[in-house]
């Protein structure tokens, strides 16, 4: 995963030496935070809205065309004015994204690198800090964070006595890798699910199963002054480090190597689309667009073409210019095969126990939007939302080959194939 701007300048030579790049993080999947050098308005803030953000995969600069968009659907202000927060909807894929602030503030760069951080005091029975945290290495962390209002604060709470959880996705190559995390104080690990023995130097190692997908590392810490901390600085010393392959030396996680625990996958590379059964060549494009908007295949509850569908599902007016015939049966067949990352859907779970599933939308600075598979809406109170979480099988319906039949579904591609020009 690439490093934006201002954080490359920061782990090269040390604290963040580019302020003209303002430091921002994802806080959550549908939420931006910006460290601003000074204070500013409500009617700067406000400014923000409605203004895109581009996202292009992990790698992208701004010379390579972006993939999508995020809209800004509300901001507000903390930390008395220094810390902007940019309500979006959610982030559908690993990826570089970015735009510019308003006002002169700055350009936006970000991706969705990090660590989920959580803070309770000793004795406390709720979390007094919450957050995003770029690094599990918590030097390196505090470096790249300064003069982050949030950060800051937060980095006062961990040198003071109490309990950080970190989690993150950490990207290990394929095979059984080794993995090791040193602290100067003890502490609890857990890899893939599996806890990691911590030895009586503070030291734990173990082995994971790695497939190629991210695996889940979790840490329990103390924090307060500990054996050997300097005295202005009471939070844990803790390094992880992996060894690629045997016969080669340890090397440590990198920020590279660091995915945000609720973060979608990159968007898919093209694959190989099966070759269109012979059965399903010619029809009739004028029965095919009948089909399309009758109550049996139930395409335009989800899809729009022209001024006429739905809006859960991605505008087809135009798919014949961007895929071939074969293209769209197999995206009928196997709809989870490939999801547009504007339309991968999500589970929401609330404060109140009930859960949601279905592409999510803002509404606001306030409100969110769920569109489920019977193109029926909810709108839910932000505020309420526990949990947003992808989910990687699209709610188009399975079985609508079978359901439609031979003959409707070769009009039907005839039909889309047909559009073009949109």
């Amino acid at each position: 995963m690439p490093l934006t701007a201002s954080l490359v300048l920061a782990m090269t030579v040390g604290p963040r030496a580019d302020d003209s790049i303002p430091l921002a993080w994802p806080s959550g999947p549908m939420e931006v935070r910006v460290a601003l050098a000074g204070p500013i308005g409500s009617d700067e803030a406000d400014d923000a809205v409605g203004r895109p953000i581009d996202f292009r995969p992990p790698g992208g600069t701004g010379a390579d065309p972006p993939i999508g968009t995020l809209r800004i659907a509300g901001a507000r202000l903390e930390d008395e004015g220094r810390t902007l927060v940019l309500l979006t909807d959610p982030h559908p894929a690993e990826a570089s994204y970015a735009s510019e602030l308003p006002g002169g503030l700055g350009p936006l760069r970000y991706d969705l690198s990090g660590v989920e951080a959580t803070w309770t005091a000793e004795g406390g029975a709720e979390p007094g800090w919450a957050g995003w945290l770029p690094d599990l290495d918590l030097d390196r962390s505090r470096d790249l964070t300064r003069g982050s209002a949030e950060h800051d604060r937060a980095f006062d709470l961990l040198g003071t006595p109490g309990t950080l959880t970190l989690r993150t996705l950490v990207a290990l190559p394929e095979g059984q890798i080794p993995l090791a995390v040193e602290a100067d104080r003890s502490f609890e690990a857990e890899v893939a699910f599996l806890p990691l023995d911590v030895g009586p130097g503070h030291e734990a190692e173990g082995v994971v199963d790695s497939f190629g997908e991210p695996s889940e590392l979790f840490l329990t810490i103390p924090t307060g002054p500990g054996p050997g901390a300097e005295s202005d600085r009471g939070f844990p010393s803790l390094r992880v480090s992996f060894t690629p392959a045997e016969g080669e030396p340890a090397r440590p996680i990198t920020r590279s190597d660091q995915i945000l625990p609720w973060a979608p996958a990159p968007p898919a590379g093209s694959a190989a689309v099966p070759p269109l059964p012979d059965a399903l060549e010619g029809g009739d494009a004028t029965r095919g667009e009948a089909v399309f908007f009758a109550e049996k295949g139930k395409c335009s509850a989800c899809h729009r073409v022209g001024d006429r569908g739905g809006e859960v599902g991605p505008d087809l007016t135009g798919i014949g210019d961007r895929q071939d015939r074969a293209a769209l049966y197999h995206a009928i067949e196997a709809p989870s095969a490939a999801i547009e990352p504007a339309y991968l859907p999500y589970t929401v779970a609330m404060a109140d126990g009930r859960v949601f599933s279905g592409v999510v939308r803002a509404d606001g600075g306030d409100r969110i939007r769920v569109l489920d598979a019977d193109a029926k809406a909810v709108e839910l109170d932000r505020a309420e939302v526990e949990e947003i979480r992808p989910v990687s099988t699209s709610i188009m319906p399975v079985g609508l080959v079978g359901a439609l039949g031979e003959e409707d579904l070769r009009d039907l591609l005839a039909y889309l194939s047909g559009l073009r020009g949109g």
